[in-house]
């Protein structure tokens, strides 16, 4: 929660992580835009894991080119880390909104688990195909248990 005090020269805005003072000359409102864009930018523990699709990381970029990061994360209301992130990646983004369907993408090449063991993942996938082939019903369960036994 935002506490705010009207001093002799000024506006002091407490929140848990800032403490800003401006002087009166900046205005009422301008406190207010401080305060809403701080408590925006603190990451509440037990939120639900976000994903943004390629074309959602373009515009963000975009918009960041023109305004400051910190103005860009609460219009779109995402972490700071995640613009400052995706303007370095800014590059690789492009690239992949150019293919054809880039934009509904969600993460970068090379993104996601790393195969620990290859072999052992062509010869699953060798017996997968296999059984589905013949007709083969191939659950989790099943790929599970075959894994362990090669």
């Amino acid at each position: 929660m935002c506490k705010i005090k009207i001093v002799k020269f000024g506006v002091k805005v407490q929140n848990s992580r800032f403490l800003v003072f401006i002087r009166a000359l900046c205005g009422f409102s301008a406190v207010c835009e401080m305060a809403d864009l701080n408590r925006a930018a603190i990451s509440h523990k037990g939120e639900k894991k976000r994903s943004y699709s390629m074309s959602f990381k373009h515009e963000t970029i975009e918009y960041a080119e023109t305004v400051p990061n910190r103005a860009a994360a609460a219009k779109f209301k995402v972490a700071i880390k995640r613009v400052c992130e995706w303007c370095q990646n800014k590059e690789s983004i492009e690239g992949l909104i150019a293919k054809p369907t880039g934009w509904k993408r969600k993460g970068l090449d090379g993104d996601g688990r790393k195969v620990l063991m290859e072999e052992l993942d062509k010869l699953v996938l060798e017996w997968i195909c296999g059984r589905r082939e013949n007709g083969l019903r191939v659950s989790r369960k099943l790929i599970m248990i075959k894994a362990k036994q090669m």
